[in-house]
């Protein structure tokens, strides 16, 4: 005689491994986007940073007169600032709130002349959208760019 094998029967037990498995799969996918992101404002930091130090190197050692404040004297200030320094900037700034980027020049040596240094250095902040899982967390990302005056 032949005797039958009764299966439990498993209802709603594929429903709960695929909600398990979507949300991990999801969780992964967003956090992938996520860093995406912050690449991409690095990205956009450091070609910032370049072409801010390249724009003070070829302003070079030309007086103050002529090229309107691209002197020695070291500015600090965020993408709204009204100085040529910051405006030469903003194209390369695209995709960031220019009111949370910061904008540094310094000139290492103090002086402008040839061969001397020039350190540009902008910065800003970057929140993940995926909080639930890390809390709430603001992270700083800068980049900076430091250059030898070409004339």
């Amino acid at each position: 005689m032949l005797q039958r094998i009764h299966k439990r029967r498993r209802c709603g037990g594929a429903l709960a491994e695929a909600v398990i498995t979507a949300m991990a799969l999801m969780s992964l996918m967003l956090g992938m986007v996520d860093m995406g992101v912050a690449v991409t404002r690095m990205h956009i930091l450091s070609e910032a940073a370049r072409r801010g130090a390249r724009t003070a190197v070829v302003h070079g050692n030309t007086p103050e007169s002529l090229m309107a404040q691209w002197g020695p004297a070291a500015f600090s200030g965020t993408g709204t600032t009204s100085d040529p320094k910051v405006t030469a900037m903003l194209p390369y700034l695209a995709g960031l709130n220019p009111s949370q980027v910061t904008i540094q020049f310094q000139w290492l040596d103090g002086v402008s002349d040839v061969e001397k240094r020039v350190r540009v250095t902008v910065g800003t902040t970057w929140t993940p959208m995926i909080t639930w899982i890390f809390g709430s967390p603001t992270y700083n990302l800068s980049a900076s760019s430091t250059m030898p005056i070409a004339h």
